[in-house]
């Protein structure tokens, strides 16, 4: 019984681990992909 509630809280904090790493990740892509609809391209020519 104690095995299994220490397991359980295992999983669950690793869940919320990686959903908020993946949710900060996913933000990144979405700013990175705004800047370069707007970014004004270095070339001179």
């Amino acid at each position: 019984m104690v095995f299994g509630a220490f397991a359980l809280f295992f999983l669950l904090g690793n869940h919320v681990l990686w959903s908020r790493i993946r949710a900060s990740l996913l933000q990144k892509a979405r700013v990175v992909e705004i800047e370069a609809q707007y970014a004004v391209p270095l070339g001179g020519g």
